[in-house]
């Protein structure tokens, strides 16, 4: 599970194609999942992703989903280090975030 806990290393390994049992690469997913949690924060000028929370009080906490795709975006982005497919992954992950970004006004 990542830090904020909106999405799991499952989801990671989903993303990237990597069977559930294979645990190889957790480690390496934890940290680029907790990275571009980070990225996508930092991307939003928000201060958390609990700024985006959309569940109800009494269930679990959970995030947009174009959110938590655009995160995993960015996981594959760097799991990959793929050059042809690294700008294409990187925009559409942003352009799924730009519709939460904050401070945008004119």
């Amino acid at each position: 599970m990542s830090l904020s806990g909106y999405i799991t290393l499952d989801e990671a390994k989903g993303q990237v194609s990597i069977e559930v049992d294979n645990t190889v690469h957790d480690e390496r997913l934890t940290r680029l999942l907790d990275a571009a949690e980070k990225a996508a924060i930092n991307f939003l000028n928000i201060d958390s992703l609990a700024d985006l929370e959309e569940s109800p009080v009494s269930s679990p906490a959970t995030i947009p989903e174009d959110v938590k795709s655009g995160i995993l975006l960015f996981v594959e982005m760097e799991f990959d280090r793929d050059e042809k497919n690294f700008e294409l992954l990187q925009k559409r992950a942003e352009q799924l975030l730009w519709p939460y970004r904050q401070g945008l006004e004119v």
